[in-house]
């Protein structure tokens, strides 16, 4: 009896803990389930193969590759990050260029928009991994009728040269939408989380019944976004640097304003004069 009161009262401590450490401190959290998904997928890689498995018909190889609705399913992807990320830019080209705009306009908003899209399924993702790992895509492995061997998560091989599956970018992709929820106000943060996960979860699982991801490509490109996403939260609105507070962030993209429109007058004016010039010219 006094075991298994013992064996409770651990249960509920471990969960407390985790509980804290996700809600305090949550770059140590995601990158502690970064380490054990990459820990669990080592020592375990079957899964990747017993899941993209479910998903493979031999002699057909992916089928659910060519579904309508799963192909429409996966243009909305770049559609909904293209669409968050211009209009991130859209406002922060607003910001500097109508002055009256500045008092509505949050200027860490589109920044951390545009920080987390360029830092994790831009040059995290897409660049640093995808180009370097050469991991072959599901449907490239010997195990479901392709040329190349499996390699596990984090192995770097040279079976892929561009373009590879590890991690996957448009589950990072579909993760970065999350930064919705960072944005939403307080008493809509739950339901947008719960929509815009569902949805991301929907976009990402697709890719592994296409055969062009495992499920460890997947989890992974979130957990690290994530990471990343949080990282530059924390940066512009919790614990801000004095180089990145709102004040010096208002004022260096006042100045990078008025020294664009300055450069355009120059320009504007130059135009002016060599197409008067010309038109002396050809008197």
């Amino acid at each position: 009896m006094h075991s298994i009161d013992f064996q409770n009262a651990s249960r509920r401590g471990i969960v407390a803990t985790a509980t804290t450490t996700a809600r305090y401190r949550p770059i140590a959290a995601i990158l502690i389930v970064t380490a054990a998904l990459s820990l669990f997928f080592n020592v375990f890689p079957d899964v990747d193969i017993a899941v993209s498995g479910v998903f493979y018909e031999p002699g057909v190889g992916f089928p659910l590759h060519h579904d309508p609705f799963l192909r429409r399913l996966r243009d909305l992807n770049p559609f909904l990050s293209w669409l968050l990320g211009l209009s991130a830019a859209a406002a922060l080209l607003a910001w500097m260029l109508v002055e009256r705009l500045r008092r509505h306009i949050d200027i860490r908003a589109p920044v951390f928009v545009l920080t987390s899209m360029a830092l994790a399924p831009g040059l995290l993702v897409n660049v640093m991994l995808k180009g370097n790992w050469g991991r072959a895509r599901p449907k490239n492995v010997d195990v479901f009728g392709g040329d190349h061997p499996f390699s596990p998560v984090w192995e770097i091989v040279d079976y892929c040269h561009t373009n590879c599956s590890f991690t996957s970018g448009e589950a990072s992709t579909a993760a970065f939408l999350l930064v919705v929820v960072f944005l939403a106000p307080a008493c809509w943060r739950l339901p947008a989380t719960a929509t815009v996960g569902a949805l991301a979860a929907a976009l990402s699982i697709n890719r592994v019944a296409f055969g062009a991801h495992f499920l460890s490509d997947v989890l992974l490109s979130w957990t690290l976004t994530l990471a990343v996403t949080l990282t530059a939260y924390k940066l512009l609105y919790k614990k801000p640097p004095q180089w990145l507070q709102k004040p010096r962030l208002e004022a260096a993209f006042a100045r990078l304003a008025a020294a664009t429109a300055a450069l355009a007058r120059r320009i504007a004016r130059g135009a002016g004069r060599l197409r008067a010039h010309s038109r002396d010219l050809l008197r």
